[in-house]
Parts: structure tokens; C-alpha cells; sequence
């Protein structure tokens, strides 16, 4: 399953769809097949959430939250690029 997007931007809230691919069969990851397996969805979804609670648990063991990188514009464009960030005109 695909990393579940996060609704209304708020990390704290997660979607309640994520998008599932099979990349035996597409590798490209061009078509979601999430619809059509509802209980796969809920299966990964249900793992998803029960790591979420066991991490916000650790975390308050471990201290707070470092504070975020700075990315120079050469690694952003590069990162874009291997679609690991949006592009900043898709807001």
C-alpha cells in the first residue's frame, strides 16, 4: 500500500484511503487497486494505525522531535525529481 496521504494536511489525521498497488503486475504503479480490494486496504490500514500508536508511545520515551533538515534547492529539485517531494505548484 502506498503511504496513506493525510487529510487536510494535519499529520495527526490520517486519510481514510490510501492507494494499493500490485507491482507484480504494475511495477509503474500506474493503477490503484485500492477500490477494488476494500479488505486489503483494511488490513494495511489497520497495521498502519496500530504502528502510528506504538510509535507516539516510543516517542514520548525518546524526547521530542529533532528539528526539521534544511534542504538546499539542488537536493529539492533532486528529490522532486524521484518523486520523494511534491512540486510546491501542486498545493
Amino acid at each position: 500500500m502506498h503511504s496513506p496521504e493525510r487529510s487536510s494536511g494535519d499529520e495527526s489525521t490520517p486519510a481514510t484511503t490510501g492507494r494499493l498497488y500490485d507491482l507484480k503486475e504494475d511495477p509503474g504503479e500506474t493503477r490503484d487497486v485500492a477500490p477494488s480490494n476494500p479488505d486489503v486496504v483494511a488490513s494495511f490500514r489497520s497495521l498502519l494505525d496500530r504502528q502510528d500508536e506504538r510509535d507516539r508511545a516510543l516517542a514520548t520515551h525518546v524526547g521530542p522531535a529533532a528539528r526539521p533538515v534544511e534542504l538546499d534547492e539542488s537536493l529539492q529539485r533532486e528529490l522532486r525529481a524521484l518523486g520523494y517531494l511534491d512540486d510546491p505548484g501542486d498545493d
